[in-house]
């Protein structure tokens, strides 16, 4: 697998377990396109990001009323949209605002996926159940949540 898709498998896992709204922070080359297709049928997807060179690679193939992208300039100004998400993936840049991200969203969704986790000071016991998936070929992905057990 190549080690900046070590996530996927985890990410499709937690879309598959859940019937909600996903919130990606952090566009990219592997999490866009499957979440693109996985929401693709009814599912709203809000894909956010800070460069924008990645979020005009992707805005296009927004085309729904229920999958939108935004662009952000600084992650301290990340809304709060009011409602809560049955998926949020954090994999966003630079790599230190991770955290501050994470402060603003860990009870805002019923799963938080979060790659290159062996990278994050957050504390994690503040959800009921959090596992962190290790790879022989690259980072770590966390799954973590207050509703579902994801740690089998």
């Amino acid at each position: 697998m190549d080690p900046y898709a070590t996530h996927l498998p985890h990410l499709i896992r937690a879309v598959l377990m859940t019937g909600g709204p996903v919130l990606e922070l952090g566009m990219g080359d592997y999490s866009t396109p499957i979440l693109l297709e996985l929401c693709r049928k009814g599912r709203r997807l809000r894909s956010v990001d800070n460069d924008h060179t990645w979020h005009e690679k992707y805005a296009p193939q927004f085309s729904s009323d229920k999958n939108e992208s935004f662009l952000l300039e600084d992650w301290r100004g990340l809304p709060d949209w009011g409602f809560a998400w049955s998926v949020i993936f954090v994999d966003l840049h630079p790599p230190e605002m991770r955290r501050t991200v994470l402060d603003k969203v860990w009870d805002r969704g019923d799963i938080i996926i979060a790659h290159d986790s062996e990278a994050l000071d957050f504390d994690w016991t503040r959800l009921k159940y959090h596992q962190e998936y290790p790879s022989l070929e690259g980072p770590r992905t966390m799954m973590a949540s207050n509703v579902l057990d994801v740690t089998r």
